[in-house]
């Protein structure tokens, strides 16, 4: 082996390597979200706990008062025609949809709030669906647009140069 070949296995390992870290950044991101939202939840049960009615209806009202206008930017930016440069940004935004689904749905549903805890549920559903199909019309014209470039040199491992 030459030295250029072991310094480009080197910087390899170095992409493995950074990679992984990433991956393990968002996944404890991910995890404190999840659980500042159940502690909040837990907080706001405590305060109200001789009114958990009171309390659920509130808490759904403020999420779907808070949550309707941001679904409102995926819907229109998963409209435009999506770009492979957006895609880690969409992925973040499905990330944190399908983290919103499972709080919501793990808070469940009251008789004072069935209606309007459906609404926010349905909605959530609809936009996350919508940035799938966003995410996996991205990897399609990503994917093309690395097999029509005949320009670029394969490399080991699926990367191109």
């Amino acid at each position: 082996m030459n030295a250029t070949n072991i310094g480009v296995m080197e910087q390899e390992q170095r992409k493995i390597e950074t990679k992984t870290q990433i991956r393990g950044a968002v996944s404890e991101r991910r995890q404190e979200r999840l659980a500042k939202t159940r502690q909040k939840q837990e907080l706001g049960k405590t305060v109200f706990s001789d009114h958990i009615f009171v309390f659920t209806g509130l808490f759904v009202k403020l999420i779907r008062g808070t949550l309707m206008p941001l679904l409102e930017f995926p819907k229109k930016v998963g409209t435009i025609k999506p770009k492979a440069k957006r895609l880690s940004k969409f992925l973040d935004i499905y990330e944190s949809l399908c983290d919103l689904y499972i709080v919501a749905d793990e808070s469940g549903p009251t008789i004072v709030n069935l209606e309007e805890y459906g609404h926010m549920k349905a909605e959530i559903k609809s936009v996350k669906a919508g940035i799938g199909n966003s995410i996996v019309d991205m990897f399609n014209d990503l994917k093309n647009s690395i097999q029509n470039d005949g320009s670029r040199n394969p490399v080991q491992g699926g990367y191109t140069r």
